[in-house]
């Protein structure tokens, strides 16, 4: 009997690993299709850059780089300060990584802007995230699925004994 109830728990468990699975690489490819459908990219010029240097409430040094550029899309020229989604601008703690940003977006530099296809107007010069988590949602269910599984199993083979 017990022989038995072992195998139903590793089966469903096995269950609970392809289940998990597939949720993941589905994840991965709606990620990567929605990127595709509600994201383009084009060339863009940066018009200025400046970063400064600030101390946040608990006395730390921060630096704040601010961009503004512009691009166009079908014939019409846009002009934004959009860096990531939701942030107009790059914030470090790390002085090595803001003399980066500062050279990587400086005053002339020709960069690839991603706007929504459906609102030109909204961009950004660093791609959109939205993979990142996607990605980390399909590895929490997949975490899911395994322990449920396990727990199953747990449960059929104390039933079964």
């Amino acid at each position: 009997m017990e022989v038995v109830a072992h195998l139903i728990g590793l089966i469903i468990c096995a269950i609970g690993i392809l289940v998990g699975l597939i949720f993941f690489v589905s994840a991965i490819n709606d990620a990567k299709r929605s990127r595709k459908s509600l994201w383009s990219k084009t060339s863009g010029t940066i018009l200025s850059s400046e970063w400064e240097e600030k101390t946040n409430d608990e006395l730390q040094k921060y630096y704040r780089h601010s961009i503004s550029y512009q691009y166009t899309v079908d014939g019409k020229i846009y002009s934004s300060n959009g860096v990531r989604l939701g942030a107009d601008s790059i914030i470090t703690h790390n002085l090595d990584r803001a003399t980066e940003v500062a050279l990587m977006y400086s005053s002339g530099t020709h960069v690839t802007v991603f706007f929504l296809k459906a609102h030109p107007s909204t961009s950004v010069l660093e791609p959109p995230t939205l993979n990142a988590t996607i990605i980390r949602n399909a590895i929490f269910g997949a975490i899911i699925l395994i322990t449920v599984g396990f727990m199953v199993y747990l449960i059929v083979k104390d039933l079964i004994l």
